[in-house]
């Protein structure tokens, strides 16, 4: 059984598809991601995914910014129906009524009281199921069922801003690395000018330019050597701080 969709935009049809039993379809503005592409800013790259399965059709936000709208009610993931009107950013989706009808696919994807009761529409947040007024109205939501979108919700925005915090920092602590090797490197050039200042045999090598000559000659070889092994252990010390090596507080890093 095949299901059309309709995608209009200001009253105008400008996308249509279809879906089979166990297809899907990913809807957004990136046009590698998505099997339905759209020009519209208030989009997310990979937006929402319309998927027909177990003879009946769901939709649902893929952590979009602008968030998906079933009859004027924010979701995450639902059922859909034939009469329900779908919008994500400036579009309208909503099932093709004219091509449904002689398969009795209408009796499937028709609203009735053992999947939302009559006139109600009944959202499902995080297993908690409600059900709200007419949704063709501006009815009053009692507050407990606001409460628990709410927080369902919150919980969503929580695990989505974690995700991105746990990524940055993962960055934060592989750049640290780069930057105490980096004081490291500094470091072992600090004991070579502390070495070409005060030691009389480093005082005769003038004839080298800059401290990288300096600490790869011969005459300084047992000197070189030394500061290598200092700079290791300084390296060893700042990376075992328990507060955190002089990289990560640099950057910051918790």
């Amino acid at each position: 059984m095949e299901i059309y969709f309709n995608i209009t935009q200001n009253g105008k049809k400008i996308k249509k598809f279809k879906l089979a039993e166990g297809e899907y379809v990913i809807i957004g503005r990136s046009e590698k991601s998505c099997q339905v592409y759209l020009n519209d800013n208030q989009l997310s790259s990979t937006h929402c995914k319309v998927s027909h399965r177990d003879s009946s059709i769901f939709i649902e936000d893929l952590d979009s910014k602008n968030g998906v709208y079933l009859n004027s009610v924010r979701i995450l993931k639902q059922k859909m129906y034939l009469e329900d009107k779908v919008r994500f950013g400036s579009v309208h989706l909503s099932i093709d009524q004219s091509r449904v009808g002689e398969d009795n696919s209408s009796k499937i994807f028709a609203y009735n009281a053992e999947s939302r009761g009559v006139g109600n529409l009944t959202l499902e947040l995080d297993g908690y199921v409600t059900k709200l007024t007419n949704p063709h109205s501006k009815g009053f939501i009692r507050p407990e069922i606001k409460e628990a979108r709410r927080v369902a919700y919150a919980k969503e925005r929580i695990k989505k801003e974690n995700k991105i915090n746990t990524a940055k920092m993962k960055a934060l602590k592989k750049l640290a690395i780069f930057v105490d090797i980096f004081l490291s490197i500094l470091f072992f050039f600090l004991i070579i000018f502390i070495v070409k200042k005060t030691v009389p045999l480093a005082l005769e090598l003038e004839h080298y330019s800059n401290l990288f000559e300096l600490a790869l000659s011969p005459e300084m070889r047992y000197y070189s050597i030394i500061s290598s092994l200092l700079t290791i252990i300084f390296l060893g010390v700042s990376r075992n701080i328990p507060s955190g090596s002089l990289g990560e507080k640099i950057l910051r890093v918790n």
